[in-house]
């Protein structure tokens, strides 16, 4: 087993309420461990929880004997959960803290899971399957029918749990088992990360032929500006542009970087880009891609003139990137490219979209 972990407070909030643990070596009794865990009770409390709870869990692990792992975890979590509790009631600072906790060990192929709260745990072979269940609000509400799947994402419980380590005196976690295929992994997370980013755009970044150690920077890049962050489908493909003037398209150019991908440098540098106009595709795709820009043109109540962006797959899927409502206007960029492919000369060119303009205008 190989595993990396990383968690960061954000632009937000003054203290981290998450902490994990993990480790490749034996505690204890289990050949390794692996915990993350979301603490909640305020500006202090969800601190504490957190961090008292795995560290609490990890000491007592390590003196344990061999046993059955869920019957360790189970007993361990027991004892942990009545320090955490007994803790809260003591000290008032303390009062009401809690936190969610997911913890896994990996025996001869076979994991042992457990959770308590909305912090996950998912398995990924090529796809991505939630292992656990989150005992939450809306979670209810989905298994109950009274929601959908996509409505829990942005409902406005979403936060409240239905169990958590240390807010009772009695603690029930749930169990799971795992047979794991070879080149398979575990991702332990907490609902900081699974709000932002759905099951279908992680089981993409785990796709990426990347290393562990690229996948930690460019998280930590990431949050590193803020504790949101926008995780856009990757889409391998063709890049092109198409103009538009006065609802009419323009012949679709292709740009082609000669290095890289189409970046400030590509862009702006002499002869580091190619670009074909009209582009080497099928009629169809191209008919279809004007057609596309028009129709967001429109959608968009743009007028004059404008510019989409596309990529264009491996399989004939056309994604409309932008509209870009101020294209460039030199005779090099684009869209002055396109018009004189349509038989429209630069001057022409902007006579036109001066009289178009004023038009518009008056």
């Amino acid at each position: 087993m190989k595993s990396f972990g990383m968690t960061d407070i954000g632009r937000k909030r003054k203290v981290n309420q998450d902490y994990l643990f993990f480790s490749d070596e034996p505690i204890g009794c289990f050949p390794n461990l692996y915990i993350v865990a979301d603490g909640m009770g305020g500006h202090k409390a969800g601190d504490k929880a957190s961090s008292y709870a795995v560290n609490r869990f990890v000491e007592l692990a390590k003196k344990e004997k061999k046993e059955l792992p869920f019957l360790v975890m189970e007993r361990l979590l027991n004892e942990v959960n009545e320090a955490v509790y007994e803790l809260s009631c003591k000290e008032e600072q303390y009062a009401g803290m809690g936190t969610t906790f997911v913890a896994a060990t990996v025996v001869d192929k076979t994991a042992y899971i457990m959770n308590v709260g909305d912090s996950r745990l998912y398995y990924f072979d090529g796809k991505i399957r939630q292992v656990t269940m989150d005992h939450s609000l809306v979670e209810e509400l989905v298994r109950a029918g009274e929601i959908d799947r996509s409505e829990s994402r942005n409902h406005p419980q979403k936060n409240i749990i239905t169990k958590a380590v240390g807010v009772a005196e009695d603690i029930q976690p749930d169990f799971f088992i795992v047979d794991m295929e070879e080149g398979s992994s575990l991702l332990l997370c907490s609902d900081g990360l699974t709000n932002m980013v759905d099951d279908e755009k992680l089981e993409e970044i785990l796709s990426e032929d990347c290393t562990e150690e690229e996948y930690a920077e460019a998280l930590e890049k990431s949050f590193f500006y803020e504790d949101e962050v926008v995780v856009e489908e990757y889409i391998k493909g063709r890049e092109f542009a198409c103009g538009v003037i006065d609802n009419e398209a323009l012949p679709p150019i292709e740009i082609i970087p000669k290095t890289g991908f189409f970046d400030y440098a590509n862009k702006y540098q002499a002869d580091a880009t190619l670009e074909v106009c009209p582009a080497d595709i099928p009629e169809e795709t191209a008919s279809r891609m004007m057609e596309l820009t028009v129709k967001a043109f429109r959608a968009l109540k743009l007028n004059v003139y404008s510019r989409a962006d596309f990529l264009l797959d491996e399989k004939g899927n056309l994604y409309c990137l932008e509209m870009n409502t101020l294209p460039g206007m030199t005779a090099a960029s684009l869209l002055p490219k396109e018009a004189k492919a349509a038989g429209i000369e630069y001057g022409d060119l902007c006579e036109l979209i001066i009289k178009k303009s004023l038009e518009a205008r008056y």
